[in-house]
């Protein structure tokens, strides 16, 4: 797997960086920007460790669980039941994903941690996996047709798709 170097970690850091800015200036309260922060600045060091080291440390998205359910906690954001169908699209489809590609090409497309922070998105974006899933898959497409690799990270692209989702 590709990893990345200097140009790729500060392009996407300044691509957080003004999402930051924006979930923060379009932010109706204080405790709103907080959270949105919050999630930004895991989503950041997911997508982040995930180009350098090639693996996506477990502690992002339980700590994104975490939030998720503090925000639930508050009525932020989707209801319970978005959450749960998001949370069990998030974990199913890839996990099926994984297990087919396994099957039927002998080797690992799709890492446990890839599928644990879809879960973990799940939770915090509820239905709006659906567009976080598609919209990272063509953040991916464009990734590697720009940089001509076959194998990158994919939680960067998932990490910066989910980031705008919940922008919006």
């Amino acid at each position: 797997m590709r990893k990345y170097g200097a140009k790729e970690g500060a392009f996407m850091a300044a691509a957080f960086l003004a999402l930051a800015v924006l979930g923060a200036m379009t932010s109706c309260s204080l405790g709103e920007a907080v959270y949105f922060l919050a999630v930004l600045a895991l989503l950041f060091s997911a997508a982040l460790y995930d180009g350098v080291h090639g693996r996506i440390p477990t502690i992002v998205p339980v700590a994104l669980s975490a939030l998720s359910f503090g925000a639930a906690l508050f009525a932020c954001g989707p209801l319970p039941s978005e959450r749960v169908f998001g949370f069990c699209f998030g974990l199913f489809v890839p996990l099926l994903v994984r297990v087919l590609w396994l099957h039927s090409r002998r080797e690992e497309g799709l890492g446990m941690g890839d599928i644990k922070l879809l879960a973990a998105l799940g939770l915090l974006c509820g239905v709006g996996v659906v567009a976080v899933l598609i919209l990272g898959s063509v953040f991916f497409a464009v990734e590697s047709l720009v940089l001509r690799q076959r194998e990158l990270p994919f939680a960067p692209a998932l990490c910066l798709a989910a980031a705008g989702v919940l922008l919006l």
